[in-house]
C-alpha cells in the first residue's frame, strides 16, 4: 500500500483506490494461488479465492484414487475420501450459487458483478437461519443489489423474468438483503468511489439505461442528449416542500420515462409499451415516473 495515502476504499471489483488521489494502489484484493506443500502427495487448485464457489475455493483438492499401486490401498483411499460428503447445511447455499451461476450465464453478466452478487448472496444466507419463499428470488435480488452497485443497465424486471419469479418477490428480497452489512458497505464503498470521480451511481446508471434504450430503438444520438439533460434539469426544477430527489425511484423507469419524452418532442413514433417491453417494466411505472419529470418542469417546443 502507497505509505503516503491514508484514505483508502475497496471497490466492489477489489481494487484499493486512494481517495485523496484516485491513484489504484492495488488491482485485486482476491489471492492469485493457494500455497501448499511441494511434497504434499495430494495436487491441489490454483484458483483464485472466491465467493461464487461455496468453499471459496480454499483448500479444494483432486484427487488421483489410480495412483495407489496396492489395489486394497486404493479402495481405502477412495472410502477416505467418499466419507467426507458435504454438510446438509451448505446444501441451499450450494444450490444458491449453482442458481446464480446459470442466472449470470443468461444475462451475460460481468465476472465482478458475479462475485459481488455472489458475496452479497453468502452474506444473506449466513446472516438467516430460515428463508422464507423460493431460492431464485433470492439469487435474482442478489444480482439486482450488485448490478446497481457496479451501475450496470439490468432491470430487477429483466432478472425476475430469469429467474422465473414475480418481480415484486425480488424487490421484496432486495429490501431484505439491504439491511445486511456487507451490502450497506459495498453500497458505501460505491457511493465514495462514484463522488471522488465526480459523478453520481444514480445518475451513472440513468444514463446508462438510456444509452441501452436509445441503441435498442435506433434513435437518433439527439434523443439521448435530450432525454439525460431532461433528468438533469427535472431534479433542479423541484424546490421547497416539493423539492426532488431520486429516493424510491427506479433507475430503469426513469430512464424510460425521459427517453419515452424525448423521442415524442423528435417526433419519433414509439410507444410507452414498447420502451417497456425492452426493460420489462409495466407501463405504468413509465407513466408515473414520466409525471415526476415533468413536474414544476416548463417544457418550450419551438415550431
Amino acid at each position: 500500500m502507497h505509505s503516503s495515502c491514508e484514505n483508502v476504499i475497496v471497490t466492489p471489483e477489489g481494487e484499493w483506490v486512494c481517495l485523496d488521489t484516485g491513484e489504484v494502489l492495488r488491482e485485486s484484493s482476491f489471492a492469485e494461488y493457494i500455497a501448499v506443500s511441494r511434497h504434499s502427495p495430494t495436487p491441489e487448485t490454483a484458483t483464485p479465492v472466491s465467493f461464487k464457489t461455496h468453499d471459496m475455493n480454499i483448500g479444494a483438492r483432486m484427487s488421483d484414487f489410480s495412483s495407489a499401486r496396492n489395489p486394497l490401498r486404493r479402495g481405502l483411499r477412495t472410502s477416505k475420501y467418499a466419507t467426507s460428503s458435504i454438510s446438509r447445511s451448505e446444501v441451499p447455499t450450494i444450490t444458491a450459487l449453482q442458481k446464480l451461476k446459470e442466472m449470470v450465464e443468461i444475462l451475460k453478466i460481468p465476472t465482478s458483478v458475479h462475485e459481488t452478487a455472489a458475496l452479497i448472496l453468502r452474506s444473506y444466507l449466513d446472516s438467516v437461519s430460515r428463508r422464507p419463499g423460493r431460492v431464485e428470488q433470492y439469487v435474482a435480488a442478489s444480482i439486482a443489489k450488485a448490478v446497481e452497485i457496479h451501475g450496470i443497465p439490468i432491470s430487477s424486471g429483466e432478472i425476475a423474468k430469469a429467474a422465473g419469479v414475480e418481480v415484486e418477490s425480488v424487490q421484496k428480497a432486495i429490501l431484505q438483503m439491504s439491511q445486511t452489512d456487507v451490502v450497506k458497505s459495498l453500497v458505501r464503498k460505491s457511493i465514495a468511489k462514484a463522488r471522488f470521480r465526480g459523478y453520481s451511481t444514480k445518475m451513472r446508471r440513468i444514463e446508462e439505461f438510456i444509452n441501452r434504450l436509445v441503441a435498442n430503438l435506433g434513435l437518433d444520438p439527439e434523443v439521448k442528449r435530450i432525454a439525460l439533460e431532461f433528468v438533469k434539469v427535472s431534479l433542479k426544477a423541484g424546490s421547497g416542500a416539493s423539492i426532488k430527489t431520486f429516493h424510491g425511484k427506479k433507475s430503469a423507469a426513469l430512464a424510460a420515462a425521459a427517453v419515452y419524452l424525448a423521442a415524442r418532442l423528435l417526433n419519433y413514433d414509439v410507444s410507452q409499451k414498447k420502451i417497456a417491453s425492452i426493460l420489462e417494466l409495466k407501463e405504468s411505472n413509465i407513466r408515473k415516473h414520466y409525471r415526476f419529470l415533468i413536474d414544476n418542469v416548463a417544457i418550450i417546443v419551438y415550431v
